[in-house]
């Protein structure tokens, strides 16, 4: 049996650049399914080496699951 593979995108809750990214991590990856944390000011937070604003995002439940799981 395949197993599915899965890789995840941390990007600003800004929709513009999800597509990009996600055929991009497909891509590259040879991935099936992209999960996506999505928060405002990810890229800063992830730049400035804080993750309080992912952390608070994750426990609100920003993690957006595409594909096969829910």
């Amino acid at each position: 049996m395949a197993t599915e593979k899965f890789v995840t995108a941390i990007n600003c809750i800004d929709g513009r650049s999800h597509r990009p990214v996600l055929n991009w991590l497909k891509a590259s990856f040879d991935a099936e399914f992209v999960d996506r944390i999505t928060e405002p000011g990810a890229d800063k937070a992830l730049a400035g080496g804080s993750a309080d604003v992912l952390e608070a995002g994750r426990r609100q439940g920003a993690c957006r699951r595409i594909g096969g799981r829910a």
